[in-house]
């Protein structure tokens, strides 16, 4: 692109992130848990219209869920199992 920038472009977003691949400490988790502990939600309590409930659902339609098609390797199949006979046996 040349010196004069174009009047339209989206250009931004042209800057790496300053915090990329870099993690946060054990303090400063603690210091942001602290800070939301008590806040509430800007959603809470708000009852979503029914308009919105099927507009939802129709854009969902013909997706398939994230887990359709995954399989479980053998060995937890056969922890899977060992619960549930334990459960059903109660």
């Amino acid at each position: 692109m040349s010196k004069k920038r174009k009047k339209y472009t989206r250009d931004f977003n042209i800057h790496p992130s300053w915090n990329k691949d870099k993690k946060h400490s054990k303090e400063t988790k603690l210091k942001m848990s602290i800070a939301k502990k008590g806040c509430i939600p800007w959603n809470k309590g708000k009852k979503m219209p029914e308009e919105t409930k099927l507009k939802i659902s129709k854009s969902r339609m013909g997706i398939p869920a994230w887990n359709k098609g995954f399989r479980y390797p053998e060995d937890v199949k056969r922890i899977l199992r060992k619960i549930a006979k334990e459960l059903r046996a109660k």
